[in-house]
């Protein structure tokens, strides 16, 4: 080979070089990319963080927990899940690890100019922006982002946790209260949830028109009636409600939902059923003195058949078959426990019924059937309902509610949330 091409040579292998340690040098690296952690719990002694850290092994995790001087507040030891290459991984983590009760309320996400390694000795002078939530603004100091079921005395531990070095640092900002627009009792951004709902109504109704349809076999006469109000609001309709029902979230505090199932009485065979709503979270007291207060609204839409036999007071058997819907718009008032939430609020509730009555026995001598068509709707729209939640494991819930005046209805809900 001659000197050119041996000169050539080298100088193609130094440029290969060159480039390999301009991409692969860590302190290039880090400065044009950014790393995000996810904050979910801050303790003020170093036995509970490491406590902490132990409790997250059955969800596969495993935390970076590092000592920080906070100012105003003093030395505190945070716990942080990552590295992740973008913010929106991170939030994606933050929402899934939040439906499996890693922890119950707030997490904060960060932004990194550099890795967080773990330093339980060495004192660290904050440096860091922060992101909380979805929105680029400081966040709130987070004493405890896990159920707290972890004594802040204790001083030893049954099993060293081993934890990696350090190397960044982070800041916060206090608040004493953090009031956002939050998920309540709502299944949260991009998450889905089945449940299963028994529901025994009963409507009180208004008889509003009624047509009176009579059949000898070769003529059928139908008549106008004129509504007696001894039998106005004596007509009230009683059903059992199955329903299979499944949400989505769009956002944090929007979710939809659509209900299918089937409607009968005690004796009667089962009509179909169908239906659906949407559900917005208005506002969640996530800090301070009222922490896990929120408010709601939901809208619903419901509509079926329904075939049953019935005596009257005079003691004739009727068949009535009937085609209902109902609209409600609930306004709710809710506060999260741990691992309950209870509810009060009022309905307004509009009812309609299509029905058919067909006298099955004493019929007139000449006739061959004899039938009402009637028209009816709810005697009020407004009532009261209250109930509870209760949150058997991280994705299983039971609801139980209970609602009054404009109907008299009490249902049972299992949910599955994925």
């Amino acid at each position: 080979m001659d000197k050119k091409k041996k000169t050539g040579c080298k100088l193609m292998v130094g440029c290969i070089v060159f480039t390999m340690l301009i991409f692969l040098s860590p302190s290039l690296y880090c400065a044009e990319n950014n790393y995000y952690y996810i904050q979910v719990a801050s303790f003020r002694h170093k036995q509970n963080a490491a406590q902490f850290a132990q409790k997250l092994h059955p969800f596969n995790l495993t935390a970076v927990i590092r000592g920080e001087e906070l100012p105003n507040i003093g030395y505190w030891y945070r716990a942080y899940i990552g590295p992740f290459s973008a913010w929106n991984e991170a939030d994606v983590k933050r929402l899934e690890l939040r439906k499996k009760g890693v922890f119950v309320d707030t997490a904060i996400i960060h932004e990194m100019k550099s890795l967080i390694l773990s330093n339980l000795k060495e004192r660290v002078e904050p440096a860091e922006k922060i992101v909380a939530e979805k929105r680029h603004e400081p966040a709130d100091k987070v004493v405890s982002a896990y159920p707290e079921n972890i004594n802040d005395e204790v001083s030893s531990m049954s099993q060293p946790v081993h934890l990696p070095e350090s190397v960044s640092q982070v800041s916060s900002k206090t608040s004493k209260m953090n009031i956002k627009k939050r998920w309540g009792r709502n299944v949260s951004k991009r998450n889905f949830a089945l449940g299963i709902k028994h529901t025994y109504r009963e409507v009180q109704t208004e008889l509003r028109k009624r047509k009176r349809i009579e059949s000898d076999g070769a003529t059928t006469t139908t008549t106008s009636v004129s509504v007696e109000s001894g039998i106005k609001n004596e007509l009230p309709t009683l059903m059992h409600i199955d329903t299979i029902r499944i949400h989505y979230g769009l956002t944090d505090y929007l979710e939809i939902f659509a209900d299918l199932g089937s409607a009968y009485d005690e004796l009667s065979d089962q009509e179909f059923v169908f239906g659906g709503g949407a559900r917005v979270n208005l506002i969640t007291i996530s800090e301070g003195r009222f922490k896990g207060f929120y408010t709601a609204i939901q809208e619903e839409y419901l509509n079926g058949k329904l075939e049953q036999d019935y005596k009257a007071s005079n003691g004739n058997r009727w068949k009535k078959e009937a085609e209902w819907q109902e609209f409600a718009t609930k306004m709710e008032l809710g506060l999260v426990h741990s691992w309950f939430t209870t509810y009060i609020g009022g309905v307004y509730y509009i009812y309609r019924e299509d029905t058919e009555r067909r006298l099955l026995e004493n019929l007139p001598s000449s006739l061959t059937s004899y039938i009402f068509q009637d028209e009816l709707e709810e005697e009020n729209n407004f009532g009261i309902f209250g109930g509870v939640e209760i949150q058997f494991t991280p994705a299983v819930f039971v609801n139980l509610e209970g609602q009054l005046y404009t109907q008299k209805s009490i249902f049972g809900t299992i949910e599955y949330h994925f």
